[in-house]
């Protein structure tokens, strides 16, 4: 009797050390995973699955949108005319079109959102005027939305 007790000990502690051993193996593959994947974001205030990121990840494959100072993505700040006009020249060339000179901003004071929507309504129909004007302002959010919507959705259907 006292044998199988022993045996059973023997067998429960290495079932218990069998279980730490495969759990601790598993945390670490698993944050190792997770830091990988992390490491491809080049913004540090804009996780993956926040919605910004997650509207503009047609941009943001493209190399379209271009982090601000410190790597950030500033959804919330103004576009300005320099960004705009670089996000237009990589939607072209990806598309292989020539974006018309029309559709630029040369100063940042030109920049709203009436004007954004304007400038690509005119090269582009009618599925930039389904945009309700009322949720676009002069965000580099808005901007980038803009772009994917009326752009790369509408030339990739």
């Amino acid at each position: 009797m006292q044998i199988v007790k022993i045996r059973f000990g023997r067998y429960l502690l290495f079932a218990g050390i069998m279980l730490l051993f495969v759990s601790c193996a598993t945390f670490v593959i698993l944050l190792n995973s997770r830091s990988a994947v992390a490491a491809d974001n080049k913004y540090i205030d804009l996780p993956f699955d926040h919605p910004s990121y997650q509207m503009c990840r047609n941009m943001i494959s493209l190399g379209a949108v271009t982090p601000r100072a410190g790597q950030t993505f500033a959804p919330f700040e103004k576009i300005t005319a320099e960004e705009w006009n670089y996000a237009l020249q990589k939607i072209g060339d990806h598309l292989g079109r020539v974006i018309p000179q029309s559709a630029r901003f040369v100063s940042d004071d030109e920049i709203s959102g009436r004007s954004m929507l304007l400038r690509l309504h005119s090269f582009v129909d009618d599925t930039c005027g389904q945009l309700s004007l009322n949720r676009l302002d002069h965000t580099r959010i808005s901007a980038f939305f803009l772009l994917e919507h009326c752009l790369l959705a509408y030339i990739n259907d």
